[in-house]
This record gives structure tokens, C-alpha cells and sequence, in this order.
């Protein structure tokens, strides 16, 4: 549903941006209403502040000014070097986080990347994905091969082909794998001890988070072949 209505809101968004943009001669739009802004180009660069929500589609998206509000963007290359003051919603296929973020992220490509910190909970689905940046909430990751390489203060929730455990990776909560049937994924003790690690069945990980993030994380492999 969350994917749906935001996927709902970047197709307005375009059309309504290119639509007050008709005699620009370049090839983006911009639109400003209520303190959000709404922008759609080939390739952009959002280097003007936003006050409020900041929503943008295009090739490629860079942006590098600060935002008062959410981002929410989507594009093949999207790459966020600016921290908003809200939530932010990425979807692409190289997708990459080098800001400090002071609240939550839900990232969703086939190449990820989160270099930056993170505030809030993150949720991440891709095909490849690695996280450096220190995570002050929770996690939910989906994925087909991870590195993480951060600490993570909150749980962590994970669903992945190949994990690579960086020497600074460390979970304070609990932390949940999700494996196939008949197989085992290790956790050293330095990330977690044995008591706080459990391993459930790939085949519950539709049921535990719901069909729409399960679908999510094939979503995820589909947009990389």
C-alpha cells in the first residue's frame, strides 16, 4: 500500500511539474506550492533549499541542498548528499546515502548504498546493499547480498542471500535471519551473542512482514537483471 501511494504521488508529481513548466526551454520542471516543492527532469541537481516536502523524478537526482520536510525521490541514479528534516523515500537502481539522516529511511534498488548515518529506522530492499553508516534505530533489510559494516542500536531484522559482516558491525537488540529451509547463516559473537540471534524460515518472512514488503525485496532482484 505504501508503495503504491507513493508511487501515485511521484506520477502527480511529474505531470503536475511538467505541466506548469511547458515554455521552460531545458528539460525540467519545477513546482512550488505550499512550501513543498515537485520537480521532473532528465538529470537533476536540487541545490535550492526546500521548506517543506521535497518530491522528485527524473535519470538521474543529486541532491545537495537542505530540505525541511520528507524527500521523496525516485530515479535510476539518486544520489542524497543533503539531510532533509524528515523521512526519506529513495527508489532507484543505484541508489546512494552519503548525508547524515537524523530521522528514518526506506531505500529500495538494486545497488543501495548507506555511507551516511541514520536516525531513525531504516528499511532497505535491494538486489546488493551496504551499509557503513552508524543506524540509530531499528532495521529491516531485504537483500540478496549485504555488507554491513555499522553498528545498528535497535533490532535487526534481515533476509539475505550472502551476508558480510564488517568488523565494525554490531547489533544492541535482537537480531532475526530469515533462511532457507535446512540452512543456517552465522553470526559472530562480536554482532550479537547466541541469545539474542533467531533464525526463522525464509517461507515466514511473507508472513511476518506482510505480502507487500515480501514482495518488495523480489521487486528488489527483478530491477536488477
Amino acid at each position: 500500500m505504501r508503495r503504491a501511494a507513493l508511487a501515485g504521488i511521484l506520477a502527480v508529481m511529474t505531470l503536475a511539474a511538467q505541466a506548469a513548466a511547458q515554455d521552460r526551454e531545458d528539460d525540467t520542471a519545477v513546482l512550488g506550492f505550499g512550501g513543498d516543492r515537485y520537480a521532473a527532469g532528465e538529470d537533476l541537481r536540487l541545490d535550492e533549499a526546500t521548506a517543506g516536502d521535497l518530491f522528485a523524478a527524473g535519470e538521474e537526482l543529486e541532491l545537495t541542498a537542505a530540505t525541511g520536510g520528507a524527500v521523496h525521490l525516485a530515479g535510476r541514479i539518486v544520489e542524497i548528499e543533503a539531510a532533509p528534516g524528515g523521512t526519506v523515500y529513495a527508489a532507484g537502481y543505484e541508489v546512494t546515502v552519503t548525508a547524515d539522516l537524523p530521522g528514518a529511511a526506506t531505500l529500495f534498488g538494486a545497488e543501495v548504498q548507506v555511507e551516511g548515518a541514520v536516525g531513525g529506522n531504516l528499511r532497505l530492499f535491494a538486489q546488493d546493499a551496504e551499509i557503513t553508516g552508524t543506524l540509530s534505530g531499528s532495521a529491516l533489510i531485504a537483500a540478496r547480498e549485504l555488507t554491513i559494516d555499522a553498528p545498528v542500536a535497535g533490532d535487526l531484522m534481515l533476509a539475505a542471500d550472502e551476508i558480510d559482516w564488517g568488523e565494525g558491525a554490531s547489533v544492541a537488540g535482537q537480531v532475526i535471519l530469515y533462511v532457507e529451509e535446512g540452512e543456517s547463516v552465522e553470526v559472530p559473537d562480536r554482532v550479537a551473542p547466541a541469545e539474542r540471534v533467531e533464525q526463522r524460515e525464509m517461507e515466514e518472512f511473507r508472513g511476518d512482514v506482510g505480502p507487500s514488503v515480501a514482495d518488495l525485496r523480489r521487486g528488489a532482484v527483478r530491477t536488477a537483471l
